[in-house]
């Protein structure tokens, strides 16, 4: 039963996925973005592979595209479209997404010889699709919600949330208000956190 659930939601998630994409406007001019941008208006972001971007009060009409080897931060910003990210840093504080968010085997991203950005950080966030994130190598830290958010308090997913096959070194699951399914399964060491509402809570997220 557990896995017919899981995978009901799991395919559900993709076709959603798909149907956004698809309905991406066309003509739109994509924004390259390899440093700091503030107080922007851009048309859709891709981070190129091993860039860091990062974007302050800023808005994006369309999509976001993180690459594989790189680093996207936003900060108070509002991104209309969805957020896809593959083998890559993504933290959001702040911030609005309209679409899903897919984050797909998330590294941490070297700031020097032995410092690295957090690879995966929701904080204080508006997801009004599906959040995932899903096959991270070990080492490293997942934090969606918690303590570890701070001032910027926790997360708003509208869709369903999704946390599996994720080797980080620690791995929080805290205080999210979840519209469809909180879904965890695969993580080693298992999510930690607490004081999560969703309508149905799956595998070893089921008591947080």
């Amino acid at each position: 039963m557990f896995k017919r659930l899981l995978l009901a939601v799991l395919s559900l998630m993709t076709a959603v996925a798909g149907a956004v994409a698809s309905a991406s406007a066309a003509g739109a001019v994509t924004t390259n973005c390899t440093g700091q941008l503030s107080g922007v208006t851009v048309d859709a972001v891709n981070v190129p592979s091993g860039a860091r971007c990062t974007l302050l009060n800023s808005v994006v009409n369309g999509d976001v595209t993180v690459q594989a080897g790189s680093a996207f931060l936003a900060s108070n910003t509002q991104i209309a479209g969805q957020l896809s990210a593959y083998r890559a840093t993504v933290q959001l504080s702040r911030t609005t997404v309209g679409g899903n968010v897919s984050h797909v085997q998330p590294v941490d991203f070297p700031i020097s010889e032995n410092n690295f950005l957090t690879k995966a950080v929701l904080c204080g966030s508006t997801v009004n699709g599906d959040y995932s994130v899903q096959g991270a190598p070990s080492f490293g830290r997942i934090f969606l919600g918690g303590s570890s958010c701070g001032t910027a308090g926790n997360n708003t997913v509208r869709g369903s949330l999704v946390d599996s096959n994720n080797q980080a070194t620690s791995n929080e699951v805290a205080g999210n208000s979840i519209g469809g399914y909180l879904v965890c399964q695969g993580n080693s060491p298992a999510p930690t956190g607490g004081g999560n509402t969703a309508p149905v809570k799956i595998g070893q997220c089921a008591g947080l």
